[in-house]
């Protein structure tokens, strides 16, 4: 269960650039999950794979990744009120985030 929960912001990483490129896939044919979705629907499914990847590590009792929530809160703020080009950068934001929650659930 702690590698599908760590797996859920890294999909989510995927789901970003996706995101992020969106209008060029169509543009060009290419079908992603995001394209599918659309926008909105794209940040939604981004959200509940930040949710529950803090579910999952709340439930396995890794208390220590929450210190990373108000991170994660405004990543997704950040996501909702923001377009393409300025989500590239997030990418480093939830880069890191998900190293410190794999390092924070190891403690």
């Amino acid at each position: 269960m702690a590698a599908v929960a760590i797996a859920m912001p890294i999909v989510g990483m995927l789901n970003l650039n996706n995101i992020r490129d969106m209008d060029n896939d169509i543009a060009h044919g290419k079908r992603t999950f995001a394209g599918i979705l659309g926008k909105t629907g794209a940040k939604i499914y981004h959200t509940v794979l930040l949710v529950l990847c803090f579910a999952l590590f709340v439930y396995l009792k890794r208390y220590y990744t929450l210190f990373v929530l108000p991170v994660m809160v405004w990543h997704l703020i950040y996501i909702f009120t923001h377009q393409e080009a300025e989500l590239d950068k997030q990418m480093p934001v939830l880069m890191f985030s998900t190293i410190a929650i794999a390092f924070l659930a190891c403690i």
